[in-house]
């Protein structure tokens, strides 16, 4: 079973109705990919070879994705848009720049690149 840390995190800090979880893999392109989720629950990327070489893989489930910049069109404008794209952090940022300017701030979380766009499935 898939927990949603997302949405406890939006209950323990109260932020109710200020805050938007939805269940779509941010991703530069659209479409649909795999999802590897670990025996915790705790890592689950789109990556293969980054989840195949720091954990064991349990589950494997099809998820939709959806680029950046059509789901900050969709919001239309937000407050604060935090994002982990779990590796993709370069690509998911270069495909939606053009919207940025809907954002008054951001906080990304980057990781250093191991893999590349062809890493997912």
């Amino acid at each position: 079973m898939i927990r949603w840390s997302q949405l406890t995190n939006i209950e323990v800090n109260n932020l109710g109705e200020n805050a938007l979880c939805y269940p779509l893999a941010i991703c530069p392109i659209k479409g649909s990919a795999k999802l590897r989720i670990d025996e915790s629950s705790s890592v689950s990327l789109l990556i293969r070879t980054h989840v195949e070489n720091y954990t064991t893989v349990i589950r494997v489930a099809e998820v939709k994705c959806v680029k950046l910049s059509t789901l900050v069109r969709y919001i239309g404008s937000a407050d604060l848009l935090k994002l982990d794209a779990k590796g993709l952090e370069y690509e998911v940022i270069r495909e939606a720049e053009d919207e940025f300017k809907r954002v008054s701030r951001m906080i990304v979380e980057v990781r250093e690149p191991e893999s590349s766009l062809d890493d997912i499935e």
